[in-house]
């Protein structure tokens, strides 16, 4: 149950309660995104890839029911903007294979933008201590900044692609870092349990030991 209901609301999440979240919901997210591209990015290209858990996947969930209305906003937004492009939730098209020919990952939540980071791929997210995903691990962040506004968010995106494109060093607090990320993964991958005794304090255990690789922890080091 709790893995329909993450699939049929996913896009709806209402993060305002949250106090480092300048953006509602991931809906409203895509929504300025590609207003900023549209408006500002006249030699770039935008690829929206909606999350596969969102169409039937392998997990035998069903499709979300908001993603037929999602996917008709996403194609009114982006109108007949030709930079801009859609990924359905269904296309047979790997996200992680889209994301190594990106210059810049702008990652909602999830894990994946953990794994690219991790992997040396310029990562910065829009959503930051959230209880749902990968970001529930992203306090761990010790030197990107919380966002504080809309317009700091895409100044973050101007200042990450102007380095890019002049080959300049990246502002470590734009981005997210090798060890940054590393850390969130392992915490994203790590659940909180009591710990049956008189003490009774939590104690942690590694939910996925096979995230810790040699790489993982070499990084972390």
């Amino acid at each position: 149950m709790i893995g329909q209901q993450l699939a049929f609301k996913h896009f709806k999440t209402d993060l305002s309660h949250l106090s480092l979240s300048v953006f509602p919901n991931q809906e409203y997210w895509l929504e300025q995104v590609i207003r900023y591209f549209s408006q500002n990015g006249s030699s770039l290209s935008l690829v929206i890839r909606i999350h596969p858990r969102l169409a039937h996947d392998k997990r035998g969930l069903p499709e979300s029911p908001c993603l037929p209305t999602l996917w008709e906003k996403l194609i009114q937004w982006k109108r007949d903007e030709s930079r801009i492009f859609l990924v359905h939730p269904s296309d047979p098209v790997s996200a992680y294979w889209l994301g190594l020919q990106a210059d810049l990952i702008l990652n909602g939540w999830s894990t994946i933008g953990l794994e690219f980071a991790i992997k040396g791929s310029v990562v910065t997210n829009a959503f930051y201590k959230c209880p749902l995903g990968a970001a529930s691990g992203y306090p761990f962040h010790a030197l990107t900044k919380p966002l504080k506004s809309e317009n700091e968010y895409f100044r973050r995106i101007e200042r990450l692609l102007l380095c890019i494109r002049r080959g300049l060093p990246l502002n470590k607090e734009d981005y997210i870092s090798e060890k940054e990320a590393s850390k969130a993964f392992l915490a994203a991958h790590t659940s909180g349990l009591v710990n049956i005794s008189k003490s009774g304090h939590l104690s942690s255990q590694i939910a996925s030991p096979s995230v810790l690789t040699p790489e993982m922890c070499s990084i972390m080091l």
